[in-house]
């Protein structure tokens, strides 16, 4: 059972928090049911779909191997999450029920559910995942990325995905690309040519997915610059494999890859110094209750206090920019001043 007192401090402090691209919460879903009549099938087809979007949303913000949470919830209780429902198109033909529809999460609640489990909770930045797919044709083949004859590159160019927070495309065939790196340069992880990738393409994520076809089986290896190899599997069949489980292992991988890049980074400690000119005590005492009640600082030091001047050493986790707003809801701004931060009171 829910700890509903614990849920509701956590809703307000998340409608305090510092704000989110809503679309992230959306999700269209379609669905398909069977039922005795038509309305039992639209009912049996609601309760499918909003379970189908509560996991979508869950995976865009926790990581996936947190999403068996989501089982222990009946159909009633999930129906909770639901904020919002709109029909994008729908068809009844007699005792079947489809349609499509964009289904909203209610974001304070489910975050509220998510942290009373113990899951991380990691709102994704909008994220570019370029994909540098390179085809070998038999082990002994020359590896292709550039040519036009490239069934892997192609399969990525028809496929494009905008999956939440995530764009995921094959690299730009542009000159510029094409002068910077080869096959065998992606194959290697060659740094030099990936460097120079990430400097013209700096809000962008670099994996490389190398696909050696050897008749009936596919053999397919994914990499990344930051963490080498991911993931190595061999699929047996045709090329469909090509567009089918090859193509979504790898989407999963490369979301799966980048949400614990960013947990890595949100959990990370880093450490300033505020400094503090204030006219009262009450204000010095203000923002030490501030900081004491900031759930991201881990610790905090008073280097030196006189002359209502007062030096502080703080060690938070997550953004500069998320602390910044958690201080501001307690009525103070920081202000980077070189060396260190300037605190001021907010009037």
């Amino acid at each position: 059972m829910w700890k509903w007192a614990l849920c509701l401090l956590t809703i307000l402090f998340y409608q305090t928090a510092h704000a989110e691209d809503l679309k992230l919460y959306e999700a269209k879903v379609t669905i398909d049911a069977t039922a005795e009549d038509s309305a039992k099938a639209r009912d049996k087809a609601m309760t499918q779909a909003n379970r189908k979007a509560l996991y979508a949303i869950t995976e865009r913000i926790s990581p996936q191997e947190s999403l068996h949470i989501l089982d222990e919830l009946n159909d009633n209780q999930i129906l909770n999450f639901i904020q919002e429902v709109s029909v994008l198109s729908e068809k009844v033909i007699d005792n079947k029920y489809q349609a499509e529809l964009l289904m909203t999460v209610n974001a304070p609640i489910l975050k509220a559910y998510l942290s009373e489990k113990n899951i991380p909770i990691t709102v994704m930045p909008k994220n570019h995942i370029i994909i540098i797919p390179v085809y070998q044709k038999g082990s002994a083949g020359t590896p292709q990325l550039w040519e036009e004859d490239n069934p892997w590159y192609k399969t990525w160019a028809d496929n494009a995905i905008n999956s939440g927070q995530n764009t995921i495309t094959p690299i730009s065939k542009s000159p510029e690309n094409q002068a910077l790196l080869g096959a065998e340069d992606a194959i290697q992880l060659n740094g030099l040519s990936l460097d120079a990738l990430q400097k013209n393409n700096p809000d962008s994520k670099f994996f490389v997915a190398e696909a050696v076809d050897n008749e009936n089986t596919l053999q397919i290896t994914l990499k990344s610059p930051q963490s080498g190899t991911i993931l190595t599997k061999a699929y047996e069949g045709d090329k469909n494999v090509f567009l089918t489980a090859a193509f979504q292992d790898i989407k999963e991988a490369v979301i799966k890859e980048s949400q614990q890049q960013v947990v890595l980074q949100d959990n990370a400690l880093n450490r300033i110094t505020l400094v503090f000119n204030y006219q009262q005590l009450k204000d010095w005492l203000d923002l030490q209750k501030a900081v004491r009640s900031i759930n991201r600082i881990e610790k905090s030091i008073i280097d030196a206090y006189a002359n209502r001047r007062a030096q502080m050493t703080i060690d938070y986790t997550g953004s500069l920019e998320e602390l910044q707003h958690q201080f501001a809801g307690f009525g103070f701004s920081l202000s980077d001043a070189g060396s260190f931060y300037n605190v001021e009171r907010i009037n």
